[in-house]
Parts: C-alpha cells; sequence; structure tokens
C-alpha cells in the first residue's frame, strides 16, 4: 500500500523510462506501468479507477497491441464485469 507522494518517489528509480499509474483508493486498488522505449513504444489509452489500457507498438515488426492491467479484488464473490473500450 504505497501513496500518490510515496509512488513519485519510487516508479523513477525503477529502471524504467516511462511509467503512469492509478492512485489507490483508500487500503484498495493501486496499479502502476512502467516501460522503456528502446525496442516498443507506448502510450497510454484509458485510465480507470481499476484498469489501465496501454497501446504497444513494437517498430521492429510494425505490430500493435493493447494491454490493459487490471485490479480487482482478491475474493470471487467481490469481482465485478469490466466493460471494454
Amino acid at each position: 500500500m504505497v501513496n500518490d507522494q510515496n509512488i513519485v518517489k519510487i516508479l523513477p528509480h525503477m529502471g524504467f523510462d516511462h511509467y503512469d499509474y492509478i492512485s489507490p483508493n483508500n487500503h484498495s486498488g493501486g496499479l502502476a506501468v512502467l516501460w522503456n522505449n528502446g525496442n516498443i513504444h507506448a502510450s497510454i489509452l484509458r485510465k480507470d479507477m481499476r484498469a489501465i489500457h496501454v497501446l504497444v507498438h513494437n517498430p521492429e515488426i510494425a505490430k500493435n497491441s493493447i494491454i490493459l492491467g487490471i485490479y480487482a479484488q482478491h475474493k470471487p464473490i467481490k469481482k465485478t464485469n469490466f466493460g471494454v473500450i
């Protein structure tokens, strides 16, 4: 559990060129995505309270992918459906 003040102190020192994050909500959630633009190019498409949608382009093979990082409750009864973009 890390608050915003600590997130901005920690993420720049993790060895990646770029990052983005979603702040935790009270004692749950929080999500970070980190990447280097050396071999890929990534851009954030959308951020919700519990998900980050990232467009990743690999210039070497001229392919795009969308990666979705999700924070979900660990108990199945508390999980909800996620919508798509």
